[in-house]
């Protein structure tokens, strides 16, 4: 679908029958779609954010490694860490100078097990839920924001990686429908660290946790829910 969030309305398809069979019904519910190169699974998975100024020059960027994600097959980050990749920020600035893009932007990447190259999935100019990744890591993509906003110069901010971001709630139903849960690494049963943070738990606003992980609790009892993510299991 072209206008939703967390994968949901994902299908895979085969051939042509499959797809016209599928695609109304994705349609009615989701509205316009869209065919997409399916990567099959098994290569790491990659978000790179990134600031650029009002001529596409680059102010800060973070590449955020995905450590698990529920649903199992690609849906949300539960888990990742940030790190020291060059080469995707660089792939990722040249495609932002291409489209004369100003401003903040997340990438979605894909490394496909068949040529281990890493692939740009998608492109989303909303800052995304897992945001605290790159705040904790010291870049503060909020303020370059801002700047920009006010015709200020954007800040460039030290970048200070391994960082880890979990999300308890997906974490949680993860462990639940995951068959790696005993062998991941590092392992599910590591809750507390000086580089671990929760990116639905702080204990300064202790109240979201419960009214996030209710709310997530009330959306899996949702068919149409469960439904639109099946793509991903």
């Amino acid at each position: 679908p072209n206008h939703t969030t967390g994968g949901r309305g994902m299908s895979v398809v085969n051939n042509k029958t499959e797809l016209k069979e599928l695609y109304p019904k994705t349609r009615d519910e989701f509205g316009p779609c869209h065919l997409q190169e399916f990567i099959p699974p098994g290569g790491d998975q990659f978000k790179v954010q990134l600031f650029v100024d009002g001529q596409s020059n680059l102010v800060n960027s973070t590449v955020i490694k995905k450590i698990r994600f529920y649903p199992e097959n690609g849906g949300s980050s539960c888990s990742n860490v940030t790190i020291e990749n060059n080469q995707l920020v660089e792939i990722c600035l040249n495609v932002l100078k291409v489209i004369k893009w100003q401003g903040f932007a997340d990438f979605d990447l894909i490394e496909d097990p068949r040529d281990n190259v890493v692939k740009v999935i998608e492109i989303n100019p909303r800052v995304p839920a897992c945001i605290k990744s790159s705040l904790v890591s010291g870049i503060k993509f909020a303020e370059n924001i801002a700047d920009l906003s006010c015709g200020i110069e954007p800040s460039k901010y030290e970048y200070q990686p391994n960082k880890y971001l979990r999300h308890f709630g997906l974490e949680l139903l993860w462990f639940y429908h995951s068959k790696k849960r005993w062998k991941t690494i590092p392992s599910w049963f590591k809750f507390i660290g000086k580089d671990i943070y929760y990116q639905d738990v702080d204990l300064r606003d202790p109240l979201v946790f419960f009214a996030g992980t209710l709310g997530g609790f009330f959306k899996q009892l949702s068919p149409n829910f469960r439904r639109g993510k099946s793509g991903l299991r």
